[in-house]
């Protein structure tokens, strides 16, 4: 994902970072879970999560939806 942010709306920090975790998400119609990775877009100054997303969201599709 290619993000544009300028600045932080919490701190004004113009410097960010890219982090990472691995984590089980499990759509509601699925009984079963897959591993994804969760990527954070941080503010460096003040530590604020700018953006959350799901690196394979196709990974919680049900069926044909």
């Amino acid at each position: 994902m290619n993000l544009t942010i300028k600045k932080c709306l919490e701190c004004g920090g113009t410097s960010f970072t890219q982090a990472s975790d691995h984590k089980c998400f499990r759509s509601i119609e699925k009984s079963f879970t897959k591993g994804t990775v969760e990527n954070y877009i941080v503010c460096l100054t003040c530590g604020e999560i700018l953006s959350i997303y799901i690196l394979h969201p196709g990974k919680l599709k049900y069926g044909n939806h």
